[in-house]
This record gives structure tokens, C-alpha cells and sequence, in this order.
């Protein structure tokens, strides 16, 4: 047993820290009397957060699943002093975004240890157990040599923190001090930048159908919503009493719909579309489809409940799906016709279709701003709006456009600005991406240029965390809708990277 446990009083204590110490000790943060605490057992890393697209599991560190005082003592310290320790050997302090993974790889090579000792004592620890410890990530897991390199990193860090752990670190130096990611099997260091590019066809086809949404399909979109967005103003806005004209408003509504032409609406995807609604669907025998209340509701002003207890307004209904047939969609908003096919680029728009148009314009936007930019996706997602700066040459002949952001890789937790000088497309795509942001906002507080776009978006949460699954969601659309040689390339490939 090292010497150094038994000097721990119970319930276990730091010898070199207060448990009133700040876990951010070493940041600049004005608000100080908020922060998490080292005797606290859940530390709250988001003050020391300014990476947008940092995931919201990312932001608290929870202890209290590490039942040994020992384990958590120095659990806690190997994080503290990750966090705030500069070590004479130069290396880079720990971002608070990687706490979270710092520990659990940390807590993964503790559970081996005392399962192979009976207890987590690192003074026990030597190099038969460590090359255990990597035997077992190779054979035992399916983890790529990087990862492997990763989760050996606590053991480094074991030796490397050791005079700031109350209970010790390692005694020596794992594997002669090598480099772990030789000890994991990696090869040179420069082998893991050399991802491969997109092949041309792929981006390509998904370049072509980004700047479609933005130049064109765009446009049909903000319509849709500035309709929909009226419409449930005027029903906001309606007088709290009981209609009189039930009847009247619903007949002139079919009558409406009878001159233009149009059938009675339904959802444009009837799946999951209960309710009433579906009932009434499936006792007119319409094949699956689904009548669209709620569309009705909206464009007449009365109320679903309110059409659903009167029986001769429900008739009218019935009766017009018979006459009229129906209309998939059912707003009113034209869309504007594709220049390639002749034909409009797709059905009309109902509340469920208009949201999802909108998540696969903020993807194109997206696409386009990354590709065109060559910038990371932590550097896309720190855009913000006004983004965009203009500059004329000397000559006054030639307008330059960079776009503004910040830059995270080796620039410390904070990051530092930068500009990436940019094209005409990437100034459209920020330009659209604003106009969603601005009308989709929901009580944020920061001024997010990306955002999710289904009303759960919160502060807390901020940027887009699953970007990747929503550009697959919109090749996944794409390939639908306008299946092709070149799309079904778009699908194989990003199909074999996920």
C-alpha cells in the first residue's frame, strides 16, 4: 500500500487543495462565486465552454458513481490538476470540453486495475500491469490504434501528475517513456491528417443540390413559413368566444377550394398523424391518407374541437373529399418551377414538410459554408451572424469577401479570430442561414448563426451537435426525391463513411 493513503483522513481530503478551491482556477472568469468547487461531486465545466459545437454531455463532470474515497480523490485531482497545472515539461493544459472524456478513460483503466489488484493503489501499479492493460484494449475492444493510443493516456498522466495526487502516482516511467501512440501500434505521426478527399462526384452532386436550396429553393421556403407564421398570428389574435358561423366559414372555405381547384388537404407523410383527424381518415375509407386539421383549423379560424362536435360541419368535409378528391400538403404558397425537370421541385407545403425543408436549407447552407471555406466544423460552428466582412481592392474594382470566426486547434481554450478568405455562394448560404436563425430563435441567449431547428435549442446547447446525422438526413432526401446515377454515388459513399 503506498505510504502516502495512509495519511488520508476520512472522510478523504486533499492534502494539497481546499475543497472550497474553483475546479477553473485557472480561468479568467469574472463571475466566480458560481463555480463548481473541488469538494463539490459534480463540477460544472460550461464557463470554461466556448466551443460551440461542444455536446451538452460534455459540461459536467459527475463523481458520485466512484464509490472509493481513494478512486475519487484521485479521480478529482488528476482532473484538477490537468486543468490548472503548468508542468515543466510544456505540454498543453486540459480544455474543460474534455473532462468529461479525460475522466472516463481515466475511470476505465482505474476499474482494470482493481479488478487485476483488488483495489486502485497506483504505488502497485508496474510495467507487467500496464502492458496487461494495452494487451487487453487490443484483443479485447475493436478500437482503431489512434483510440487505443487514447485510452492509454491515463497512465502517462499518472506519472506526469503524480507530485499533485494525494494518494501518488506512478513510480516510473510507463514503457521507457515512448510515445504512446508507437506503444498502441500507430504509424508516423503524419499518417493520421491524411484523410481522404470526397471524390468529385459526391461532393459534386451534393455541391449542385446545396446551391439549389440556397439560390432557388430557399426562397419558397421563407413564403411557406411567413404564411404559416400568419396564419397562426390570426389565430392567436382571434376573439375568446363560441362561433356562430360554423357552418358558413367552412362551406366558404370548400367553396374557396372548389374554384381554385384544389382538393381537401392532407398530410404530406400520414404516418404517426393521430387523433381525430386519422378517425375521420379511416372512415372514409382514403387509403392511408390523412385530412390536415390542423391546416384547416388555421385557414378557416375555427377551431378542430370545435368542427369535431358539429356533425354538419364534418359532413361538409366528407362530402368535399369526395367531389374535390385531395391535396397533399394544402398551403397555399406556389413553388416555383426547377429549372432542370421544367416541373416544381415539390409538392406543396404543409406545417410537418415545411420544418424539415427548413433543417435540409440550414444543412445546404452548411455544406456549402464548410466546403467553400475549407474551414474545421468547430470553426463553422463558431460562425456567427454579420459574419460576412467585404473589402475593395486598391484599385476599388474587386470586392473580397472573408468570413469571420474562431480558430480552437492549438489556440487555447478561448481560440483566436481568424478570416478565410471566401466566395459569392458561402456569402448567400451565411445570408440564408441568418433568416432561419433570426425567425427560429428560440429565448436564447447567445447570437448562434447555427441552431436547431425543432425548438429544443437552448443556450445550453448551443451549435449543431448532430450535423452529421442532418446532412445525411438531407442526402437521404435528396436521393428520394431526385434519385439519380450521381445520387445513388451521394448515398453509397456517405453510407460507407458512417
Amino acid at each position: 500500500m503506498n505510504p502516502r493513503i495512509a495519511t488520508i483522513r476520512s472522510p478523504v481530503e486533499s492534502r494539497y487543495r481546499s475543497p472550497d478551491d474553483i475546479v477553473l482556477s485557472s480561468m479568467p472568469i469574472s463571475n466566480r462565486a458560481r463555480l463548481s468547487r473541488f469538494g463539490d461531486d459534480r463540477w460544472d465545466m460550461t464557463p470554461g465552454i466556448f466551443q460551440t459545437r461542444a455536446r451538452s454531455f460534455s459540461r459536467e463532470l459527475d463523481f458520485t458513481g466512484i464509490d472509493c474515497p481513494v478512486e475519487r480523490l484521485t479521480a478529482k485531482e488528476y482532473i484538477y490538476a490537468s486543468l490548472n497545472e503548468r508542468l515543466s515539461d510544456g505540454r498543453s493544459r486540459l480544455r474543460p470540453s474534455a473532462t468529461v472524456i479525460a475522466l472516463r478513460d481515466l475511470r476505465r483503466f482505474m476499474s482494470f486495475v482493481c479488478d487485476r489488484l483488488g483495489t486502485f493503489d497506483a504505488g502497485m501499479i508496474d510495467q507487467e500491469l500496464i502492458d496487461a492493460y494495452r494487451s487487453l484494449l487490443v484483443t479485447g475492444t475493436a478500437a482503431a490504434s489512434q483510440q487505443i493510443a487514447k485510452y492509454l493516456k491515463p497512465i502517462a498522466e499518472l506519472r506526469r501528475l503524480a507530485p499533485h495526487l494525494t494518494c501518488g502516482g506512478l513510480n516510473f516511467q510507463p514503457w521507457g517513456a515512448r510515445p504512446l501512440y508507437r506503444i498502441a501500434g500507430c504509424g508516423p505521426k503524419g499518417d493520421e491528417n491524411r484523410t481522404p478527399r470526397i471524390p468529385e462526384p459526391v461532393i459534386g452532386a451534393l455541391l449542385r443540390w446545396s446551391l439549389k436550396y440556397i439560390d432557388l429553393f430557399s426562397v419558397d421556403i421563407f413564403t411557406a413559413r411567413a404564411e404559416l407564421t400568419a396564419l397562426e398570428s390570426r389565430r392567436a389574435a382571434r376573439p375568446r368566444r363560441r362561433l356562430n358561423d360554423v357552418l358558413d366559414r367552412v362551406g366558404a372555405w370548400i367553396d374557396a377550394r372548389r374554384q381554385s381547384g384544389r382538393g381537401i388537404p392532407v398530410w404530406e407523410k400520414p404516418v404517426g398523424v393521430g387523433g381525430r383527424a386519422s378517425a375521420l381518415s379511416c372512415a372514409r375509407g382514403m387509403g392511408g391518407e390523412v385530412i390536415n386539421m390542423r391546416l384547416i383549423m388555421l385557414q378557416t379560424g375555427v377551431n378542430v374541437q370545435t368542427i369535431q362536435e358539429n356533425d354538419a360541419a364534418l359532413k361538409l368535409i366528407q362530402d368535399a373529399v369526395t367531389e374535390l378528391g385531395i391535396e397533399r400538403g394544402g398551403m397555399d404558397s406556389v413553388l416555383s418551377i426547377d429549372p432542370d425537370t421544367g416541373l416544381p421541385w415539390r409538392g406543396r407545403f404543409d406545417p410537418i414538410s415545411l420544418a424539415e425543408e427548413e433543417k435540409h436549407l440550414q444543412s445546404a447552407a452548411y455544406v456549402l459554408c464548410a466546403y467553400l471555406t475549407g474551414m474545421r466544423d468547430g470553426e463553422v460552428q463558431s460562425m456567427r451572424p454579420g459574419c460576412v466582412a467585404r473589402s475593395l481592392s486598391t484599385d476599388g474594382m474587386i470586392e473580397r469577401l472573408a468570413v469571420r470566426s474562431t480558430v480552437y486547434k492549438h489556440r487555447g481554450t478561448r481560440g483566436d479570430s481568424a478570416e478565410w478568405i471566401t466566395i459569392g455562394p458561402v456569402d448567400r448560404a451565411v445570408a440564408v442561414a441568418e433568416r432561419l436563425a433570426a425567425q427560429h430563435r428560440r429565448q436564447r441567449d447567445a447570437d448562434d448563426l447555427w441552431l436547431i431547428l425543432d425548438g429544443r435549442s437552448s443556450a445550453a446547447r448551443r451549435g449543431i451537435p448532430g450535423i452529421v446525422k442532418q446532412i445525411n438526413r438531407f442526402r437521404t432526401a435528396l436521393d428520394k426525391r431526385y434519385g439519380s446515377i450521381d445520387q445513388s454515388a451521394l448515398l453509397t459513399y456517405f453510407n460507407e463513411q458512417t
